[in-house]
């Protein structure tokens, strides 16, 4: 990402102070890092960090700063997804 200009987390959409901290905490410092890396990344390595993040509420928040969205309106196929990843995580087989 050299010589862009890139997005600190706090400034994303739908992500407030308290988990821009938190990703910040684990390395996710820009939005262009969270696009890059994909939803289903960010939402697993902040669940590894903050378990009790490991809600739909948080993964929609993180799909619709990605997505530039409110996160009300995600999509219901990302938010079946998003559904399916949080069972995976819960049984250990993600």
């Amino acid at each position: 990402m050299k010589g862009k200009s890139l997005t600190p987390i706090a400034d994303a959409r739908n992500l407030g102070p308290v988990t821009a901290d938190e990703l910040a905490s684990i390395g996710i410092l820009s939005l262009e890092e969270m696009i890059d890396m994909g939803w289903e990344e960010v939402c697993i390595r902040y669940v590894e960090a903050y378990p009790e993040r490991l809600n739909l509420n948080a993964f929609t928040a993180i799909i619709g700063a990605i997505e530039n969205q409110d996160w009300r309106k995600v999509d219901s196929a990302t938010k079946i997804e998003a559904k399916l990843l949080i069972k995976k995580i819960k049984s250990g087989n993600y």
